[in-house]
């Protein structure tokens, strides 16, 4: 199957994102195991600490928890994308896939 335009499919990821973050309902109603997903992803505890500033809604986790979880997914997350991307980058290289300069 060839694809000539990847809107389509970069919509759906984007929608199925915001779901699972919790920016259009609030997580606890995503059914369990999808619940997991949501809370391995930074941005679901910094939209629900949104919410509780905006709305005064209670939070899945204490205040503080949920700052430092949000804060420590994110540094990790940007690192474990900087040495996978050196790495793919590395890989491509030694095939030849990209130029060495």
């Amino acid at each position: 199957m060839r694809i000539k335009s990847y809107n389509t499919i970069s919509n759906l990821v984007f929608f199925g994102y915001m779901i699972l973050t919790g920016a259009l309902f609030p997580v606890t109603v995503i059914p369990m195991p999808f619940r997991y997903v949501s809370l391995a992803i930074p941005f679901t505890y910094f939209n629900d600490l949104m919410r509780h500033a905006a709305l005064g809604t209670p939070t899945i986790f204490p205040n503080v928890l949920e700052f430092v979880a949000a804060i420590l997914l994110s540094i990790s997350m940007l690192l474990v994308g900087f040495f996978t991307f050196n790495e793919v980058e590395k890989e491509a290289r030694f095939r030849g896939s990209i130029g060495t300069s």
